[in-house]
């Protein structure tokens, strides 16, 4: 049987928490609560201590001015979905 880590509540001030994630090739994206922004991590990242999030790493929806509630890949294609 494999031991796992217990969960760890992120504290770093980059991390803004998401409602949704998804993975296209080796990132992770993420979506700022409450705002028109998501963010990625960095590639390959497995570890806070070797990885540290990048407050640059950050994109935002300005075609359509909505909050972003949900993130998707499709066929290398990230999708935003607002309201």
């Amino acid at each position: 049987m494999t031991a796992y880590r217990a969960l760890v509540a992120r504290t770093n001030p980059v991390f803004y928490g998401s409602p949704t994630i998804d993975i296209l090739d080796t990132f992770f994206l993420f979506i700022n609560p409450g705002t028109t922004n998501w963010y990625i991590s960095p590639a390959q990242f497995a570890d806070r201590e070797q990885h540290i999030f990048d407050s640059l790493y950050v994109a935002s929806d300005s075609a359509s001015l909505s909050t972003i509630i949900s993130l998707g890949i499709c066929k290398q294609f990230i999708w935003l979905f607002g309201h």
